[in-house]
Order: C-alpha cells, then sequence, then structure tokens
C-alpha cells in the first residue's frame, strides 16, 4: 500500500495516511464487498453476453451465499441504526403524517421493513424480494422480534398481485430501480398498488449520471466497482434488458421518474446514508 501510495511512510518509518484521504476511509467497510463480487465474475461474463437465455435473477443472485446476503444485511443495519429516527422518519412524517398499508419492494432480509413495523404498530408492512435466502432470513427475524404486523412475499416487481391494486398508501423502494431490467414496469407496477393520494419513496446511489462531475469522487470510483459486478449484470439479465447500474446516476433517474407520470415533491441525498439519494413521489392521475 506504501508502494501505492494509499499508505504513506515517513523519515522515521512511521505510517500514516494523509489528511486529504480521510474522506475516503469511510468506504473502507466496502472492502469485503469486493471481495464478494469477484467471485461471481464468470457469471457476470455469462449475464452480459448472453442475457437474451440467462434468467438472471436465479443465475446471478440465486447463488452469491452467505457472505453476500450478511453484507448486505451489515448496509441495511446501518443506516437503520444512524439515520432511520433522524433522517428517514421526519422526511417520511412530513410527506405521509400516518399509514396503514406499507409495501417494501426490495426488502431483503427484512431489517427495514421490521424497524418500520416495531414503530408503526397500527399499520401492516409487507416486503417482497426475489432471493429465497433473503425471505428465510425476513421471516425469521420477524418471528424473533415478535411482530405481528410485518408479512414476507416472494414476488417480482413487474407482475405484483392483482388484487394489490390501489392498496398501498406508502411503497419504498430502496438501492434498487437501477438493478432492474425493466424500471419502466416496476414504475408502472408500483404505481398501481399505491393509493391515490399514497406516498412512493425510492432511493438510489448519489452519483451523477455526468462522469465529469464524478471526476475524483471515491465514492463513485468504489460504487462503479460494485455495479460492474452486480448492478449493470442485474439490468442486462432480462428482457428488454435495460443495462442501467449504478452508472445511471441521480439525474437520469430523476428525469425518468418524471417521465412515467410522478411528481417529485422533494429530493433528498442523505437519508439511507451519505451516498445516498432519496425521491419523495406521489403519481399524477388522469394522465
Amino acid at each position: 500500500m506504501v508502494a501505492a501510495k494509499i499508505i504513506f511512510i515517513d523519515d522515521n518509518e512511521k505510517y500514516y495516511i494523509p489528511e486529504k484521504f480521510h474522506d475516503s476511509l469511510g468506504m473502507a467497510w466496502y472492502a469485503p464487498f469486493i471481495t464478494v463480487l469477484a467471485k461471481r465474475y464468470e457469471a457476470m461474463q455469462e449475464v452480459c453476453q448472453e442475457s437474451s437465455t440467462k434468467n438472471g435473477l436465479d443465475v446471478y443472485f440465486g447463488d452469491f451465499g452467505k457472505s453476500f446476503f450478511d453484507w448486505i444485511d451489515a448496509e441495511r443495519r446501518q443506516f437503520v441504526d444512524g439515520r432511520l429516527d433522524k433522517g428517514f422518519l421526519p422526511i417520511l412524517q412530513k410527506h405521509k403524517k400516518e399509514f396503514n398499508m406499507a409495501l417494501e419492494v426490495g426488502c431483503g432480509s427484512g431489517i427495514l421493513a421490521n424497524a418500520l413495523a416495531k414503530r408503526n404498530p397500527n399499520a401492516t408492512i409487507i416486503g417482497i424480494d426475489y432471493a429465497d435466502e433473503s425471505l428465510r432470513k425476513a421471516k425469521l427475524h420477524a418471528k424473533n422480534e415478535n411482530l405481528k404486523n410485518v408479512e414476507y412475499y416472494g414476488h417480482d416487481i413487474t407482475s405484483l398481485p392483482v388484487e394489490w391494486t390501489n392498496r398501498f398508501d406508502l411503497v419504498l423502494m430502496f438501492d434498487f430501480l437501477h438493478d432492474t431490467s425493466d424500471p419502466v414496469k416496476c414504475v408502472s407496477e408500483m404505481k398501481r398498488v399505491l393509493m391515490k393520494d399514497g406516498l412512493l419513496v425510492i432511493a438510489d446511489p448519489n452519483i451523477s449520471s455526468y462522469q465529469k462531475k464524478n471526476e475524483g469522487n471515491v465514492l463513485a470510483s468504489a460504487f462503479y466497482s460494485i455495479s460492474l459486478f452486480n448492478c449493470l449484470p442485474n439490468s442486462l439479465s432480462k428482457k428488454p434488458e435495460a443495462g442501467l447500474g449504478i452508472g445511471w446516476g441521480f439525474e437520469n433517474e430523476r428525469d425518468f421518474l418524471i417521465s412515467q407520470n410522478l411528481e417529485i415533491l422533494e429530493t433528498y441525498d442523505f437519508t439511507i446514508n451519505e451516498h445516498s439519494v432519496l425521491f419523495a413521489c406521489k403519481k399524477i392521475e388522469n394522465v
């Protein structure tokens, strides 16, 4: 690391990290994820080269193993422990004083959904995901915490149950839209299940769509590496193969949401963690 000028050494042979690199230390916890993703190199090639014949949700995510899901859990716990009450909930309450039915799309192991269920005992929280291991853990966590107002299902976001139409007054999607191969259908389905006056909250990495704006951005360089092995292949894994990934950027995502007849009530750049941008939206009726 000294040879690469990541860590420096002074004349007394003491190691140090220059102050200008201190901000980068906050990204250190992402390092283990790179080794997890590297194991999927061959699968990444298959999905990218032969996406029309692959079911990416099975081929790519299905066999990551325990280390992958543990890393995702750690990221979500960081948000719940550090920013849920002081960051996200005040924003949520600003636009939605209370809710009775909430849906989290891409719920993972249920860390956020369970936290919302604890804080809103009179509401019903439903989480959906396509990874069996995530759903197993979500249900186990809910059982261990004796939560009766949270449910988990394995559903495809592009084809939600017909009976869910206009059912939810709150729909959440965190760090997932840029992974999808058909964002138009995903947003269409979320709008369909959202009540007329419901709130749709979408969050993704706070990375610009414009490369010049990301120049020298350590966060962007780390996220691009993750996206290469995870987000981009997933977005290429099924027709229509949108090919988004983290490089899609929040400006393009914002414009996309507006094009899908969503009114963006407010945009925030700190809610999930310091690396995310959040869009609080409502659907435009009669369009």
